[in-house]
């Protein structure tokens, strides 16, 4: 199986005509959490086609090959329409998969305004990262190189303004730490109890990770599919502007430690809520 990057998630080669779904699968995440190494597992396992469809950017791409009438920043109808096409179009094996930001989850709102949807069985996951220095440099690297994946493939827009200086750090700590936040706040508020994973399991143990999700959706694990996977994923870790993370890390190593505190005082990663 080919090890699929964000851009051929998207290409019309996954867009399904099989009806509603019956099961949903919500991966709640954070940036730089090796979010699409877990898609690819997913694919490849029949377990939907996650993506970042709640993202504007991967939103108009669809609804416009879709015919989607209506520009989506402006009229609540074809963001509902796009939201009815989605979960047709992108349903595989009885699935339907997303991966969702906490910034996205405003877009999320107005594309389903009914919220998730309750007459299908919804299942999520919550995937964090423990190493949150290495989180911050990846996110911020990122930023200034406008590579997301793991190949050398750059997006043509810069997706987030931050720079290679010290408010530009701070910033992105920010970021993550808020980021993460909101998803305990609202799994709490919801009474969502979501099936924890780290990005550290996810590389060190990935077919535990997608044991332990089988278990969790009630559905098999295909053992070839995820073998020829985790050869790959292992045979090819993300090899770009690895000098440049490790510079972040070593410049700005004070902010690194003092926002960390900060988390650790807040709240431990993977946790239900954060502390009062």
């Amino acid at each position: 199986m080919t090890r699929l990057d964000i851009h051929q998630l998207v290409s019309p080669h996954f867009d399904r005509d099989e009806g509603p779904a019956r099961k949903a699968i919500y991966l709640c995440t954070t940036p730089r959490t090796a979010s699409f190494t877990l898609c690819r597992y997913m694919v490849g396992q029949g377990w939907g086609i996650p993506n970042e469809y709640y993202s504007p950017h991967v939103a108009r791409i669809l609804a416009a090959r879709w015919g989607v009438a209506g520009d989506l920043r402006t009229d609540e109808a074809a963001r509902v329409a796009y939201g009815q096409e989605l979960l047709r179009r992108r349903a595989a094996g009885g699935f339907f998969a997303a991966k969702l930001m906490a910034a996205q989850t405003r877009f999320f709102n107005q594309v389903h305004p009914y919220g998730f949807d309750a007459t299908v069985e919804n299942h999520f996951i919550h995937l964090h990262r423990d190493g949150f220095a290495a989180q911050v440099a990846s996110l911020v690297a990122a930023a200034n190189t406008n590579r997301w994946s793991f190949s050398d493939a750059k997006t043509s827009v810069r997706i987030l303004d931050l720079r290679l200086d010290r408010e530009s750090v701070e910033r992105a700590c920010r970021l993550v730490i808020n980021s993460e936040r909101f998803w305990m706040m609202a799994f709490a508020e919801q009474g969502i109890r979501p099936l924890e994973v780290s990005t550290e399991a996810l590389v060190t143990d990935p077919r535990g990770v997608v044991e332990s999700i089988a278990e969790r959706i009630g559905r098999p694990v295909n053992e070839a599919v995820l073998s020829d996977l985790i050869g790959q994923e292992r045979g090819n870790a993300y090899p770009v502007d690895r000098a440049l993370k490790q510079d972040i890390i070593t410049t700005y190593g004070d902010v690194l430690e003092r926002f960390a505190a900060e988390r650790r005082a807040a709240y431990e990663p993977g946790a239900a809520a954060p502390r009062p």
